[in-house]
């Protein structure tokens, strides 16, 4: 129902006391920017989400074993027009016993469908309490949001900073050793890449027959146009998230490319350009915003986004010119674009790599939820990674 308070409810096998003692233990559960006692009836508690999400909540309520509430004194979003949701709501922890077993029911009194961030909102919870704080209780460790910022103290009482573990420290024979056995996994992996790239060259090519007028800085432009004189095509469809928004995936992928990568292409033949259902307006205004020197493009009134298979999300492809004949070679989304991301790549090489939970790490590793952040941002936010932005 429209009206309708958002709530989700776990069991586990753990006493209430347990659970009581989990829920007042936000930072190893739902973030380790949080400052201030969450566990200290009347008191007051500050949790901040980078510059997205600043909220002031009151302990309201702290009945041992029963119940813990959260009074939201103060709300701020960056991401919605009213940037006060959530002020006035009432965030509840209702435990009771059920058949041997121990039941958590989570509400959000004031949190429905009609506000701006229910999806967004609805869907952390569903992790943070369905997931994160299911897994502390149960397994006695949670997945909060790691720590941003220094602690800061609030009425005597600091911040609680998130502590990461390290690779365990051995010999530097002991090291090379495991460094040699990973590299003949690496080794595999590559010859696997090398199998696929073999492929890749042999697939065949299928003619684009319909004709295409895009937006260009310098003027219409056809498909043959874009390819700049040479034999090869290379685009990236850059998804339309509506006036004010972005996609954040779309804008680390595209800060991703280096300034000089269209020219090094071009000394292969190949022409890059970026493409968005956008109108060229504000893809103008994008590219100028991010400082962005990439040739670019509007589709904007034309089906190509829906013809090469991207519809309204995103898309590589790769085309092949045979004069004024037009063949698509190759195309990837998703997954198939996060390495060819520079940062994202030398992530994956450092100890704690992208610091997602979908990863397999090492018990402990910081990890933050992957897309925990709206699907969309605001202008004037930074894309840090394919799925989160600040």
């Amino acid at each position: 129902m429209a009206d309708q308070d958002f709530t989700t409810t776990i069991v586990v096998d753990q006493t209430p006391a347990e659970v009581f003692a989990a829920v007042n233990d936000v930072r190893s559960w739902w973030s380790g920017d949080i400052d201030g006692p969450t566990d200290r009836l009347g008191r007051e508690f500050r949790y901040r989400h980078g510059d997205q999400h600043r909220c002031t909540f009151r302990v309201s309520a702290l009945v041992p074993g029963e119940r813990v509430a959260w009074y939201v004194v103060d709300n701020r979003f960056s991401f919605t027009a009213d940037r006060t949701e959530w002020t006035g709501n009432t965030l509840s922890f209702d435990i009771a016993e059920v058949d041997g077993r121990t039941e958590l029911r989570f509400t959000q009194h004031g949190l429905v469908p009609a506000y701006e961030c229910y999806e967004v909102c609805s869907n952390a919870w569903e992790f943070f309490v369905g997931e994160s704080l299911k897994g502390l209780i149960a397994e006695g460790e949670g997945q909060p949001i790691e720590r941003t910022g220094p602690p800061v103290e609030q009425d005597g009482v600091p911040g609680v900073p998130a502590a990461s573990p390290m690779p365990r420290v051995v010999e530097q024979a002991e090291w090379q050793k495991a460094r040699d056995e990973l590299l003949e996994a690496e080794k595999a992996a590559t010859r696997a890449l090398d199998e696929l790239a073999a492929r890749r060259r042999a697939l065949p090519m299928a003619p684009i027959d319909r004709e295409y007028s895009f937006a260009t800085p310098d003027g219409p432009r056809s498909l043959p146009e874009l390819f700049d004189g040479r034999d090869q095509l290379i685009t990236y469809q850059f998804m339309d998230s509506g006036p004010g928004r972005r996609c954040p995936g779309c804008t680390w992928f595209t800060d991703n490319i280096p300034a000089t990568a269209p020219a090094l292409l071009a000394e292969h033949g190949i022409t890059w350009v970026t493409i968005s259902d956008m109108p060229l307006e504000r893809l103008d205004a994008l590219w100028d915003g991010m400082g962005w020197t990439l040739p670019r493009a509007s589709s904007h009134g034309t089906t190509f986004s829906r013809d090469t298979g991207a519809g309204g999300g995103f898309m590589l492809s790769v085309f092949l010119r045979d004069g004024d004949r037009v063949h698509r070679t190759y195309s990837t989304t998703s997954r198939g674009l996060d390495r060819n991301a520079f940062v994202t790549g030398m992530l994956d090489l450092t100890a704690y790599g992208r610091r997602e939970q979908w990863e397999d790490s090492p018990r402990g590793w910081p990890q933050q939820p992957t897309f925990y952040n709206p699907s969309a941002m605001p202008e004037g936010a930074r894309a840090v990674s394919f799925g989160r932005f600040r």
